[in-house]
């Protein structure tokens, strides 16, 4: 970040080998503002550096056909705190205008900033730039933007099928295994202060989701890249610059089965909590039967002790005794109070609905067989939020392995 990191910047530079970086606005979309630099003491960059960030370029990306291309992936966090989040293993797939030539890029991205600057135009606002000559050069050239082009209906529309048709020797599998892998790292990054922010301005749990869409892009080795991690993706159509009615169609129908998908995880309707209604009452207003049923008896199986608000729970020792071990196959629950119920049973119930989707697959908690890499994100969220601040996705997490 910049102008605070600059000196960190500079190091990883230096500490690097001909290094390409991507100057970012914080505040930006659709590609504007950003430049393709060669480093901090690149010429092109702007008088100030406030509110940018400087970024690693990803060289050299995996091409289609000569072109770079980004896969746009749809995220759903039903919650920070515990972290919960499911992934739609398709989306829109955006390339590039130009086939791919860095050194040619430098200097046309150059030529078209200083033109644009002494016209005192925005220097990447999609409509001023001009080459050498004062012609236009527009989106077309630049390996920095990706939209809807005639690419999209020379190759595909939708991630699933290109990682089929286009890359099956780096197994389209292994790929979305580590495309999630990098999702959860980077919302485990984001979810302490995510997380307070829920708790300070949201007055129920399950009374809010958040859609993320994360800008994936793959090296020339098939290893995925968070380019990006949008906030306020878009789920209308996208701008489609090939005017093909079949790839609208398609981008339309893709957004439908996604919010449908996680719409339904979600569970979007009233939540009530009152605490004069029986536990099972209340999680039969707010949840379906099956799922509230099966959390019951799997729980009862156990000899699990439910402790109930205003109970003496002197006799299951203290709040925290059941979080001694750091491996969550260990911990053994043996009192839950009804806020560890009714989340239990919010979680069992976006796992079921998940499951309806056979494109949908868990982001976080990470699943047990993924024990070590689970550990180390339940490290990272004790490190941020601090011990206590954790109990809850351990608890998620021993739930998942009990029913995995």
């Amino acid at each position: 970040r910049l102008p605070s990191q600059l000196q960190a910047w500079r190091k990883a530079d230096r500490d690097g080998e001909q290094m390409i970086w991507l100057l970012k606005p914080t505040i930006s979309c659709c590609g504007r503002g950003i430049r393709l630099i060669q480093g901090p003491d690149d010429p092109s960059l702007p008088p100030s550096l406030r509110g940018y960030v400087a970024q690693q370029f990803v060289h050299p990306p995996l091409l289609i056909d000569g072109h770079k291309f980004v896969l746009r992936l749809f995220t759903i966090v039903t919650s920070f705190r515990p972290l919960r989040a499911y992934h739609y293993r398709d989306g829109p797939v955006f390339y590039t205008g130009s086939r791919y030539n860095v050194s040619e890029a430098i200097r046309i991205e150059r030529k078209a900033t200083e033109r644009a600057e002494k016209l005192g135009e925005d220097v990447q606002g999609g409509l001023h730039l001009f080459g050498e000559k004062g012609g236009f050069i527009g989106k077309d050239h630049l390996l920095t933007d990706y939209y809807f082009t005639l690419k999209q209906r020379d190759y595909e529309v939708r991630a699933a099928p290109l990682l089929e048709r286009f890359l099956p020797k780096f197994k389209p599998e292994k790929i979305w295994e580590d495309i999630e892998v990098a999702m959860a790292e980077s919302l485990v990054a984001a979810a302490d202060r995510m997380g307070k922010q829920e708790a300070q301005d949201i007055p129920y749990d399950g009374s809010v989701y958040e859609v993320v869409g994360f800008d994936i892009l793959l090296d020339s080795y098939g290893r995925p890249w968070v380019c990006e991690v949008n906030s306020t993706p878009n789920m209308g159509l996208e701008v489609n610059k090939g005017g093909d009615m079949e790839v609208e169609e398609e981008d339309g129908y893709l957004k439908t089965e996604i919010m449908r998908a996680m719409l339904d995880i979600a569970g979007v309707h009233p939540r009530r909590i009152d605490v004069s209604i029986p536990l099972k009452s209340e999680l039969l207003i707010n949840h379906p039967e099956n799922c509230v049923q099966d959390v019951l008896n799997t729980l009862n199986s156990l000899g699990t002790q439910l402790i109930i608000a205003g109970s003496d729970d002197s006799h299951c020792g203290g709040e925290e005794d059941e979080l001694d071990s750091q491996d969550s196959e260990k911990i053994d629950f043996k009192c839950l109070r009804e806020r560890d119920i009714a989340l239990i049973t919010s979680f069992e119930c976006e796992r079921l609905a998940a499951k309806r989707y056979p494109q949908v697959s868990m982001v976080f908690p990470r699943p047990p067989d993924s024990k070590d890499e689970m550990g180390n994100m339940l490290g990272m969220l004790e490190h941020e939020g601090g011990r206590h601040g954790c109990r809850e996705d351990r608890l998620l997490a021993w739930w998942l392995a009990l029913k995995h």
